[in-house]
C-alpha cells in the first residue's frame, strides 16, 4: 500500500499471495530484449481495475514498483522507463485486484 512520512510518500508493492491467483493476462513485453530507452508492457483485463507494476532482478530485489495504474477492460499498454536500469535479466509482476502474471525481459546495454 501507500503511505506517508512527512513530505515523502513510498509505496510498499503488493506481492501476490495464497489468496491470488496466477492468470493468463496475455501479457506481453517489448522490445526483448530491450535496447532502448522503454519497455512496452501489454496485457488484457476482464474488468477495469488499478494495476500494479513491480520489476525484480534475478535476486529477487525490487528495482522498480509502479503503484495502482487505473486501466480500463481489454487490451492496455503502459511503457517503464528503464534507461537508469543496468543490462540484465529481470521479471515485471502486473497484479491487479486479485489476479497477477510475470514476464521475464532483458536489457542490452
Amino acid at each position: 500500500g501507500i503511505w506517508a512520512t512527512g513530505d515523502l510518500i513510498n509505496y510498499v508493492p503488493k506481492y501476490p499471495t495464497s489468496a491470488d491467483r496466477k492468470v493468463d493476462l496475455g501479457l506481453s513485453v517489448y522490445p526483448n530484449p530491450v535496447t532502448t530507452s522503454d519497455l512496452a508492457v501489454k496485457f488484457k483485463l476482464g474488468k477495469a481495475e488499478a494495476v500494479d507494476f513491480t520489476v525484480f532482478d534475478l535476486n529477487g530485489r525490487i528495482v522498480k514498483a509502479i503503484p495502482g495504474r487505473n486501466f480500463s477492460a481489454g487490451e492496455n499498454e503502459f511503457r517503464i522507463d528503464t534507461s537508469r536500469m543496468p543490462g540484465g535479466t529481470y521479471f515485471i509482476a502486473v497484479k491487479g485486484a486479485s489476479e497477477y502474471c510475470t514476464a521475464k525481459f532483458v536489457i542490452v546495454r
